[in-house]
């Protein structure tokens, strides 16, 4: 498995506990654990059926903390 870091501000809605933020800056570099990576427009294909999209804490499938709602 390749994990990718950015460091990306995220907002956050209180009423309806909703986070937003980027997730995978295009054209930027960032961090896999095979080294130095960008990723380029059109490389991230977004599923159907979004809410597939399980945000995870820190990577681990164990510990689901929401899912994704709309991608752009």
């Amino acid at each position: 498995m390749t994990t990718l870091s950015f460091a990306t501000p995220a907002t956050t809605n209180e009423n309806g506990r909703t986070i937003s933020g980027l997730v995978a800056p295009y054209g930027k570099p960032g961090y896999a654990s095979t080294g130095k990576t960008q990723i380029r427009a059109g490389a991230i294909t977004v599923p159907e059926e979004i809410k597939r999209v399980k945000l995870l804490l820190d990577h681990d499938p164990a510990r689901p903390v929401g899912y994704a709602t709309a991608a752009e």
